[in-house]
């Protein structure tokens, strides 16, 4: 894979689903653990891991958010 492009993942830990996802991104696109934001669905949470994935994204980033919704 493409090991020039900052892939980053937010997901949810709460079942096998949200972990699931994450653990096949990182599979498939050689994913660092520093870029895996496993989240609960608080809306805290999701906040703290949106402004760390944030300062990621001025370096420029592919995110990928699955297994989320409101809820």
């Amino acid at each position: 894979m493409n090991s020039r492009r900052n892939y980053t993942v937010l997901t949810h830990a709460e079942d096998i689903d949200g972990v699931g996802c994450a653990g096949l991104l990182m599979a498939k696109y050689q994913i660092a653990p520093k870029n895996i934001f496993l989240t609960s669905h608080l809306q805290e949470d999701i906040e703290y891991a949106a402004e760390r994935i944030s300062a990621l994204a001025k370096k420029g980033i592919t995110l990928f958010i699955t297994d989320l919704n409101p809820g």
